[in-house]
């Protein structure tokens, strides 16, 4: 019965990455904290989920080139750098119950702060904007950031890496779902890498089911027409759930 949840968490969670450009682990820590698994090991086991659900995700995007090459290295050099120190975070408080407060309230903060943005900028129309000295900055410190975050709670980073390919780069939509999934997938990639040999974190069953349920999701995804209103308007409902369901769980 537990890899039949993981698997269809596994299967909602690939189906929203390669539509919104989010790695999925937003959705899998909660299917994995659900069947009881230890906070330190959820949160190995799902960055490793989203950095191969990216990488498929992405394999569509790459062969029809939306994909901004430029901005992706600029984000993935802060991104990176994140991920290092992510790592070793974990590795100081893994074995203290104050890891799980951290993922649940970090997740309650995110949700809460890019939901708000989300409704602010929900009829925003980007425009393509020179790659400059200032944007590029913005864009290894969000990398940075978002790059630590995302590997202390388990989660891709699609996030924040959508918003800002949209919103300070102005990348069309489909440009920054695919340029966010190949952040993703390098930087998460790293940090799985990381886990393994610093904090010997990850749960190689559920993840191969869940990654099974991912595959059939992208497949579904890739046959699905969806406008960028409808994007953000996803994304938008998943943040609003995932903050509701922390705030219940921190307070239950």
């Amino acid at each position: 019965m537990t890899h039949l949840i993981l698997f269809a968490g596994g299967l909602a969670a690939g189906l929203f990455s390669s539509l919104l450009g989010i790695g999925g682990g937003f959705i899998l820590v909660p299917v994995l904290f659900f069947v009881k698994v230890a906070p330190p090991i959820a949160g190995a086991t799902s960055v490793a989920f989203t950095a191969t659900v990216a990488a498929l995700a992405s394999i569509h995007y790459c062969k029809t080139g939306k994909i901004s090459k430029n901005s992706a290295v600029q984000v993935l050099s802060g991104a990176l750098a994140g991920g290092l120190l992510g790592v070793i975070t974990v590795y100081f408080i893994k074995d203290s119950g104050l890891l799980k407060k951290i993922m649940e309230s970090g997740f309650i903060l995110l949700a809460f702060i890019m939901a708000i943005r989300m409704i602010m900028d929900l009829w925003y129309n980007a425009k393509q904007k020179n790659i400059n000295t200032h944007v590029a900055i913005k864009g290894i410190f969000i990398g940075l950031i978002v790059g630590f975050i995302s590997v202390v709670l388990g989660v891709g980073g699609g996030f924040a890496y959508v918003p800002t390919f949209l919103y300070i780069y102005g990348l069309p939509s489909q440009i920054a779902v695919g340029t966010s999934l190949t952040v993703i997938a390098i930087a998460n990639s790293l940090a799985s890498i990381g886990n393994l040999f610093i904090n010997h974190t990850l749960l190689f069953s559920y993840y191969l089911f869940a990654v099974a349920g991912a595959v059939l999701g992208i497949k579904i995804s890739t046959r699905i027409k969806v406008s960028a209103w409808l994007r953000k308007t996803l994304f938008l409902a998943i943040l609003l759930f995932i903050f509701v369901e922390n705030i219940v769980n921190l307070l239950f």
